[in-house]
């Protein structure tokens, strides 16, 4: 089951979706840069407006607690790029 975060209505240019890795990932809808965390393996995975994809970024941290060395959470500059040109296309 997907489930939506609704927690943060600030953030309203892109969703928040959380489910099992075996759930199917939405993409109708869906806006670019937005987020699926796996549940059941802490996948993180940006989703690619232009192409209708989801990208694994690996493993998402968990603890908060700042200075370790998962960066999982972090874009690469390319999924950056992607990013800025689906928002700011030139």
């Amino acid at each position: 089951m997907v489930t939506q975060d609704k927690s943060r209505p600030w953030t309203t240019d892109t969703n928040t979706y959380f489910g099992l890795s075996t759930d199917e990932k939405p993409v109708e809808g869906v806006p670019n840069g937005s987020r699926f965390k796996e549940i059941d393996t802490k996948h993180l995975w940006l989703f690619d407006a232009a192409n209708a994809t989801w990208h694994d970024q690996g493993e998402s941290g968990g603890s908060g607690g700042g200075g370790g060395e998962d960066d999982g959470d972090i874009a690469t500059e390319d999924d950056i790029q992607d990013i800025k040109n689906n928002i700011w296309p030139d």
